[in-house]
């Protein structure tokens, strides 16, 4: 079943705002955060520049991966290991409101998603 458009508008305005107010506007030449959905997923990236300076393409590395489980009318999370695999967060489970989830990657209690 597809994501609901309502859930996907409470998923795109609380990552806009924890985007927009994770890295103050000084710093973010330097830093960004920005997401990207597909199908029920929303996966939030990190973005720096070239460490050379240089110009170019910034990097992007994935913090976390947002599911909206159907079955549950609710959101999971996941991190993802080096390898490039992604592992459920079972400590945090499915949540109703995107926000939870959102709010538990934020607070990172483990180190998970931003060390």
């Amino acid at each position: 079943m597809a994501m609901l458009e309502i859930k996907r508008a409470e998923a795109t305005r609380d990552l806009r705002d924890f985007c927009e107010h994770r890295v103050p506007l000084a710093y973010r030449d330097q830093i960004r955060y920005i997401f990207e959905f597909r199908g029920n997923d929303v996966t939030l990236f990190e973005r720096r520049p070239p460490w050379d300076g240089r110009g170019g393409e910034w990097t992007r590395l994935a913090i976390a991966r947002f599911r909206y489980e159907p079955a549950a009318n609710g959101w999971s999370v996941s991190w993802q290991r080096a390898n490039g695999r992604w592992l459920p967060c079972d400590w945090i489970g499915i949540k109703p409101r995107f926000g939870d989830v959102l709010g538990e990657v934020e607070c990172d209690v483990h180190g998970t998603f931003f060390g």
